[in-house]
């Protein structure tokens, strides 16, 4: 990052843009992984949901809970989907790549 900030401007927006791109891509591969979660969870009626990896022994549940944490996960991947276009409007990014032509370079 020492890198970019010693360049002007007009040269540093490609690297910030491509840093920012990164950060989309990162939030909409998680999003996914966990929509595909919380389907085969709604899906099965089971959390963990059949074939899913764990860490050490866990206890199943099923019913109301396993639905509660489908629904969450559903949650969860929706805010990864966001989150990214939400830091895109704070951030006004539209406005700070498109100033490229105009810094003079």
């Amino acid at each position: 990052m020492g890198y970019v900030r010693a360049l002007p401007i007009c040269e540093s927006l490609p690297w910030l843009m491509g840093v920012f791109l990164t950060f989309v891509g990162l939030c909409w591969l998680a999003g996914l992984s966990v929509f595909r979660a919380a389907l085969l969870t709604l899906r099965s009626g089971q959390t963990p949901f059949p074939g899913a990896w764990i860490w050490s022994r866990t206890k199943v549940r099923t019913g109301w809970r396993a639905r509660l944490d489908g629904y969450a996960f559903v949650l969860l991947a929706v805010a990864a989907f966001v989150a990214p276009l939400f830091a895109a409007y704070v951030l006004d990014v539209q406005d700070i790549f498109c100033m490229h032509g105009s810094c003079g370079c």
